[in-house]
């Protein structure tokens, strides 16, 4: 096999990978903010099934009914810092399986970035304040082995 073969092969893989959509749990309660996700992923060609909760409650219990055997198990989590019923901090730990999934805090304040990275060890790239972009997107992807091929994608798409 020839260096042509086995890249054209690698890109091929890596190509059909993104073909699958990526389920994406968004815990967000404002349209707009939940809309915005919406087009920044579109824009940035990621094949994904949002699943959509307006509240932190609603989020946690989403995520305790679908463990990690579960076909439904998000590939992606957002959550926007400060939801009713339950913030994203309570939600992280209520469920402490979520810090074994790729998750990115999306949130309006710097407030509690540092208390995000030093207490709950989230990585800084994943924590993100509005509005989100593709440039951020993809930061925060790379933080995770699982969706750095979608980080990639989201680069390599920015470039054409």
């Amino acid at each position: 096999m020839n260096d042509f073969t086995t890249q054209y092969e690698a890109t091929t893989a890596h190509d059909a990978a993104l073909t699958a959509p990526l389920k994406v749990l968004v815990a967000e309660d404002n349209a707009a903010d939940r809309f915005w996700l919406e087009m920044v992923l579109k824009t940035a060609g990621i094949s994904y099934t949002m699943i959509p909760v307006t509240d932190g409650e609603a989020a946690r219990d989403y995520l305790l009914q679908h463990g990690d055997e579960d076909p439904d198990v998000p590939d992606l989590v957002f959550l926007d810092q400060s939801l009713p019923c339950l913030t994203a901090m309570e939600i992280v730990q209520q469920v402490p399986r979520l810090k074994s999934l790729p998750y990115c805090i999306v949130t309006g304040s710097t407030l509690e970035k540092d208390l995000w990275v030093e207490d709950f060890g989230l990585s800084p790239h994943c924590y993100v304040v509005k509005p989100l972009t593709r440039k951020n997107l993809a930061e925060c992807l790379y933080a995770f082995s699982s969706l750095r091929h979608v980080a990639e994608a989201i680069e390599r798409s920015a470039g054409t």
